[in-house]
């Protein structure tokens, strides 16, 4: 005698229950990874207006600490998390306000202190110089400063320049702001190992320097412009 086995019909609307349930809750967590980013966004554009604030302040904050102006070679790679804590932090405004200058480029709207000396904090503030006491006036103006992978960042839109685009550096003196306009001549992608670009030069010029990409990579985004 044959037997026949009862079989369970598949629970479809528990099924479709637990798969609403799902994509609605990665909805809600995009809509709040969003919404963070967003605010932290809006967080690093104040702090970097009020770092610019206070650079192009001629006159410097009292009870300023002078900042070690050593270019280290045990920089690090800047997460965004320590990125965003650093945000607002006495250490930021006491590194703005020693900075040496202001750098900016319309093109990709990037305006940042200038600080001397390249060392992890420094490079969470703005775009820094690698040698101490360099000159504007003579040789090779080297400045450093990290692609964090988002517009409006530290140095994140510098692979986005192009030729002819202007750079415009503004040098603390003690009669004020002195202009220096740059053009870009060229922009080029290097291995890190490649250190003649950091290398003086008889002839003036200004080099930009970052990675190619926010994550850990060899590769280097070297920007040269030539004065006008």
């Amino acid at each position: 005698m044959v037997k026949f086995t009862h079989r369970r019909k598949p629970h479809y609307k528990k099924c479709m229950y637990v798969g609403v349930s799902i994509f609605c809750c990665l909805i809600v967590l995009f809509l709040y990874k969003t919404i963070v980013h967003n605010q932290e966004m809006k967080q690093v554009s104040q702090q970097t207006a009020k770092n610019i604030s206070v650079a192009y302040n001629k006159d410097r904050i009292k009870n300023v600490i002078k900042t070690d102006n050593k270019t280290r070679s045990d920089v690090e790679r800047l997460s965004w998390k320590d990125f965003i804590s650093f945000q607002g932090s006495k250490e930021e405004m006491n590194i703005a306000s020693n900075s040496v200058g202001i750098i900016e480029i319309p093109s990709i709207a990037l305006s940042l202190p200038v600080i001397e000396g390249t060392n992890n904090s420094n490079l969470k503030v703005g775009a820094t110089t690698f040698r101490e006491y360099q000159s504007l006036t003579d040789g090779n103006y080297v400045l450093l400063g990290h692609n964090m992978g988002q517009s409006g960042v530290l140095f994140s839109d510098v692979p986005k320049l192009k030729k002819g685009d202007k750079i415009y550096i503004y040098q603390k003196t003690d009669k004020g702001q002195k202009k220096i306009t740059y053009s870009v001549k060229s922009i080029e992608e290097v291995n890190k190992n490649q250190t003649t670009v950091l290398e003086n030069t008889d002839i003036r010029k200004l080099t930009l320097i970052t990675c190619s990409t926010e994550r850990t990579t060899s590769k280097r985004i070297i920007v040269t412009a030539n004065p006008i």
